[in-house]
């Protein structure tokens, strides 16, 4: 594993990570240092307790995209590949390859969770169906219905995965025209980490957002993170260590049309 590490202004030097305390930041530059060639940190807990941040820390790193956890514990630096590059003699391939399975790079270099449905919205992921030899498998519903003689549709009302539990707040309206919304656990997550703010009602106000900026409106990978920054400025606007006039926020409006 090579001993040098570097970080991108790019990242490091923003309003939504300077915007962090100091304890997390930190936590991140340690995690930075300590990460294999991939990226990819195998004791987040115990570099947490070295540098003396708290779990708040770590979960409002996760919160704002710049650390993605695993399961089993791991965790891997959101930006790692916009700001290491290892030459290849001096590259080892991290040992955790399950973890590094479920991920994707995406078009500005980021590590991405690969996704267990293709999307949540009008469209549903491609169902697979055996027929009755079990030696054939049809791509689509729609391919296997041609050589079935009952064939049995994918139910119409609501495409998601049963597993999630989505909170029962109103939908955000994205750039496709479809709908997104948080789980119970995001819900309850942001409401522990912004406490001065009333969540729900905040959702409803970046629901009318999304309705009043049509040409304005977030993708689907970006929703999560719309909804943590939104709630960032409006939790830094309920603080009184913060004036109303702080050039650092001029108003919620202007600042969510710029991300």
């Amino acid at each position: 594993m090579a001993k040098r590490r570097m970080f991108s202004l790019d990242v490091v030097d923003t309003d939504n990570f300077l915007d962090m305390p100091l304890s997390a930041q930190a936590l991140y530059f340690h995690m930075g240092m300590r990460a294999d060639d991939d990226g990819f940190v195998a004791s987040p807990l115990r570099i947490q307790k070295i540098t003396g941040a708290s779990n708040d820390d770590l979960k409002l790193l996760i919160a704002k995209g710049y650390v993605i956890p695993f399961e089993s514990g791991i965790v891997v630096i959101t930006h790692w590949k916009q700001q290491n590059s290892v030459k290849a003699d001096r590259y080892t391939p991290t040992v955790h390859i399950e973890e590094r399975n479920m991920l994707n790079v995406d078009d500005s270099q980021a590590y991405r969770m690969e996704p267990k449905w293709n999307q949540i919205g009008t469209t549903a992921e491609p169902q697979y169906r055996l027929v009755e030899d079990r030696s054939v498998k049809y791509r689509t519903v729609e391919e296997s219905d041609k050589y079935c003689a009952e064939p049995q549709r994918a139910s119409a009302p609501d495409p998601v995965s049963q597993d999630i539990d989505f909170a029962e707040v109103e939908p955000l309206i994205l750039n496709d025209g479809s709908e997104w919304r948080p789980t119970k656990r995001d819900v309850e997550e942001w409401e522990r980490l912004y406490s001065g703010v009333d969540v729900i009602r905040e959702l409803l106000r970046m629901r009318q957002w999304t309705l009043s900026n049509p040409g304005k409106r977030k993708t689907r990978r970006g929703a999560r993170r719309f909804c943590t920054n939104w709630l960032d400025i409006e939790q830094n606007r309920a603080r009184p260590a913060y004036s109303p006039g702080s050039d650092k926020y001029t108003g919620r409006i202007n600042a969510v049309d710029n991300w």
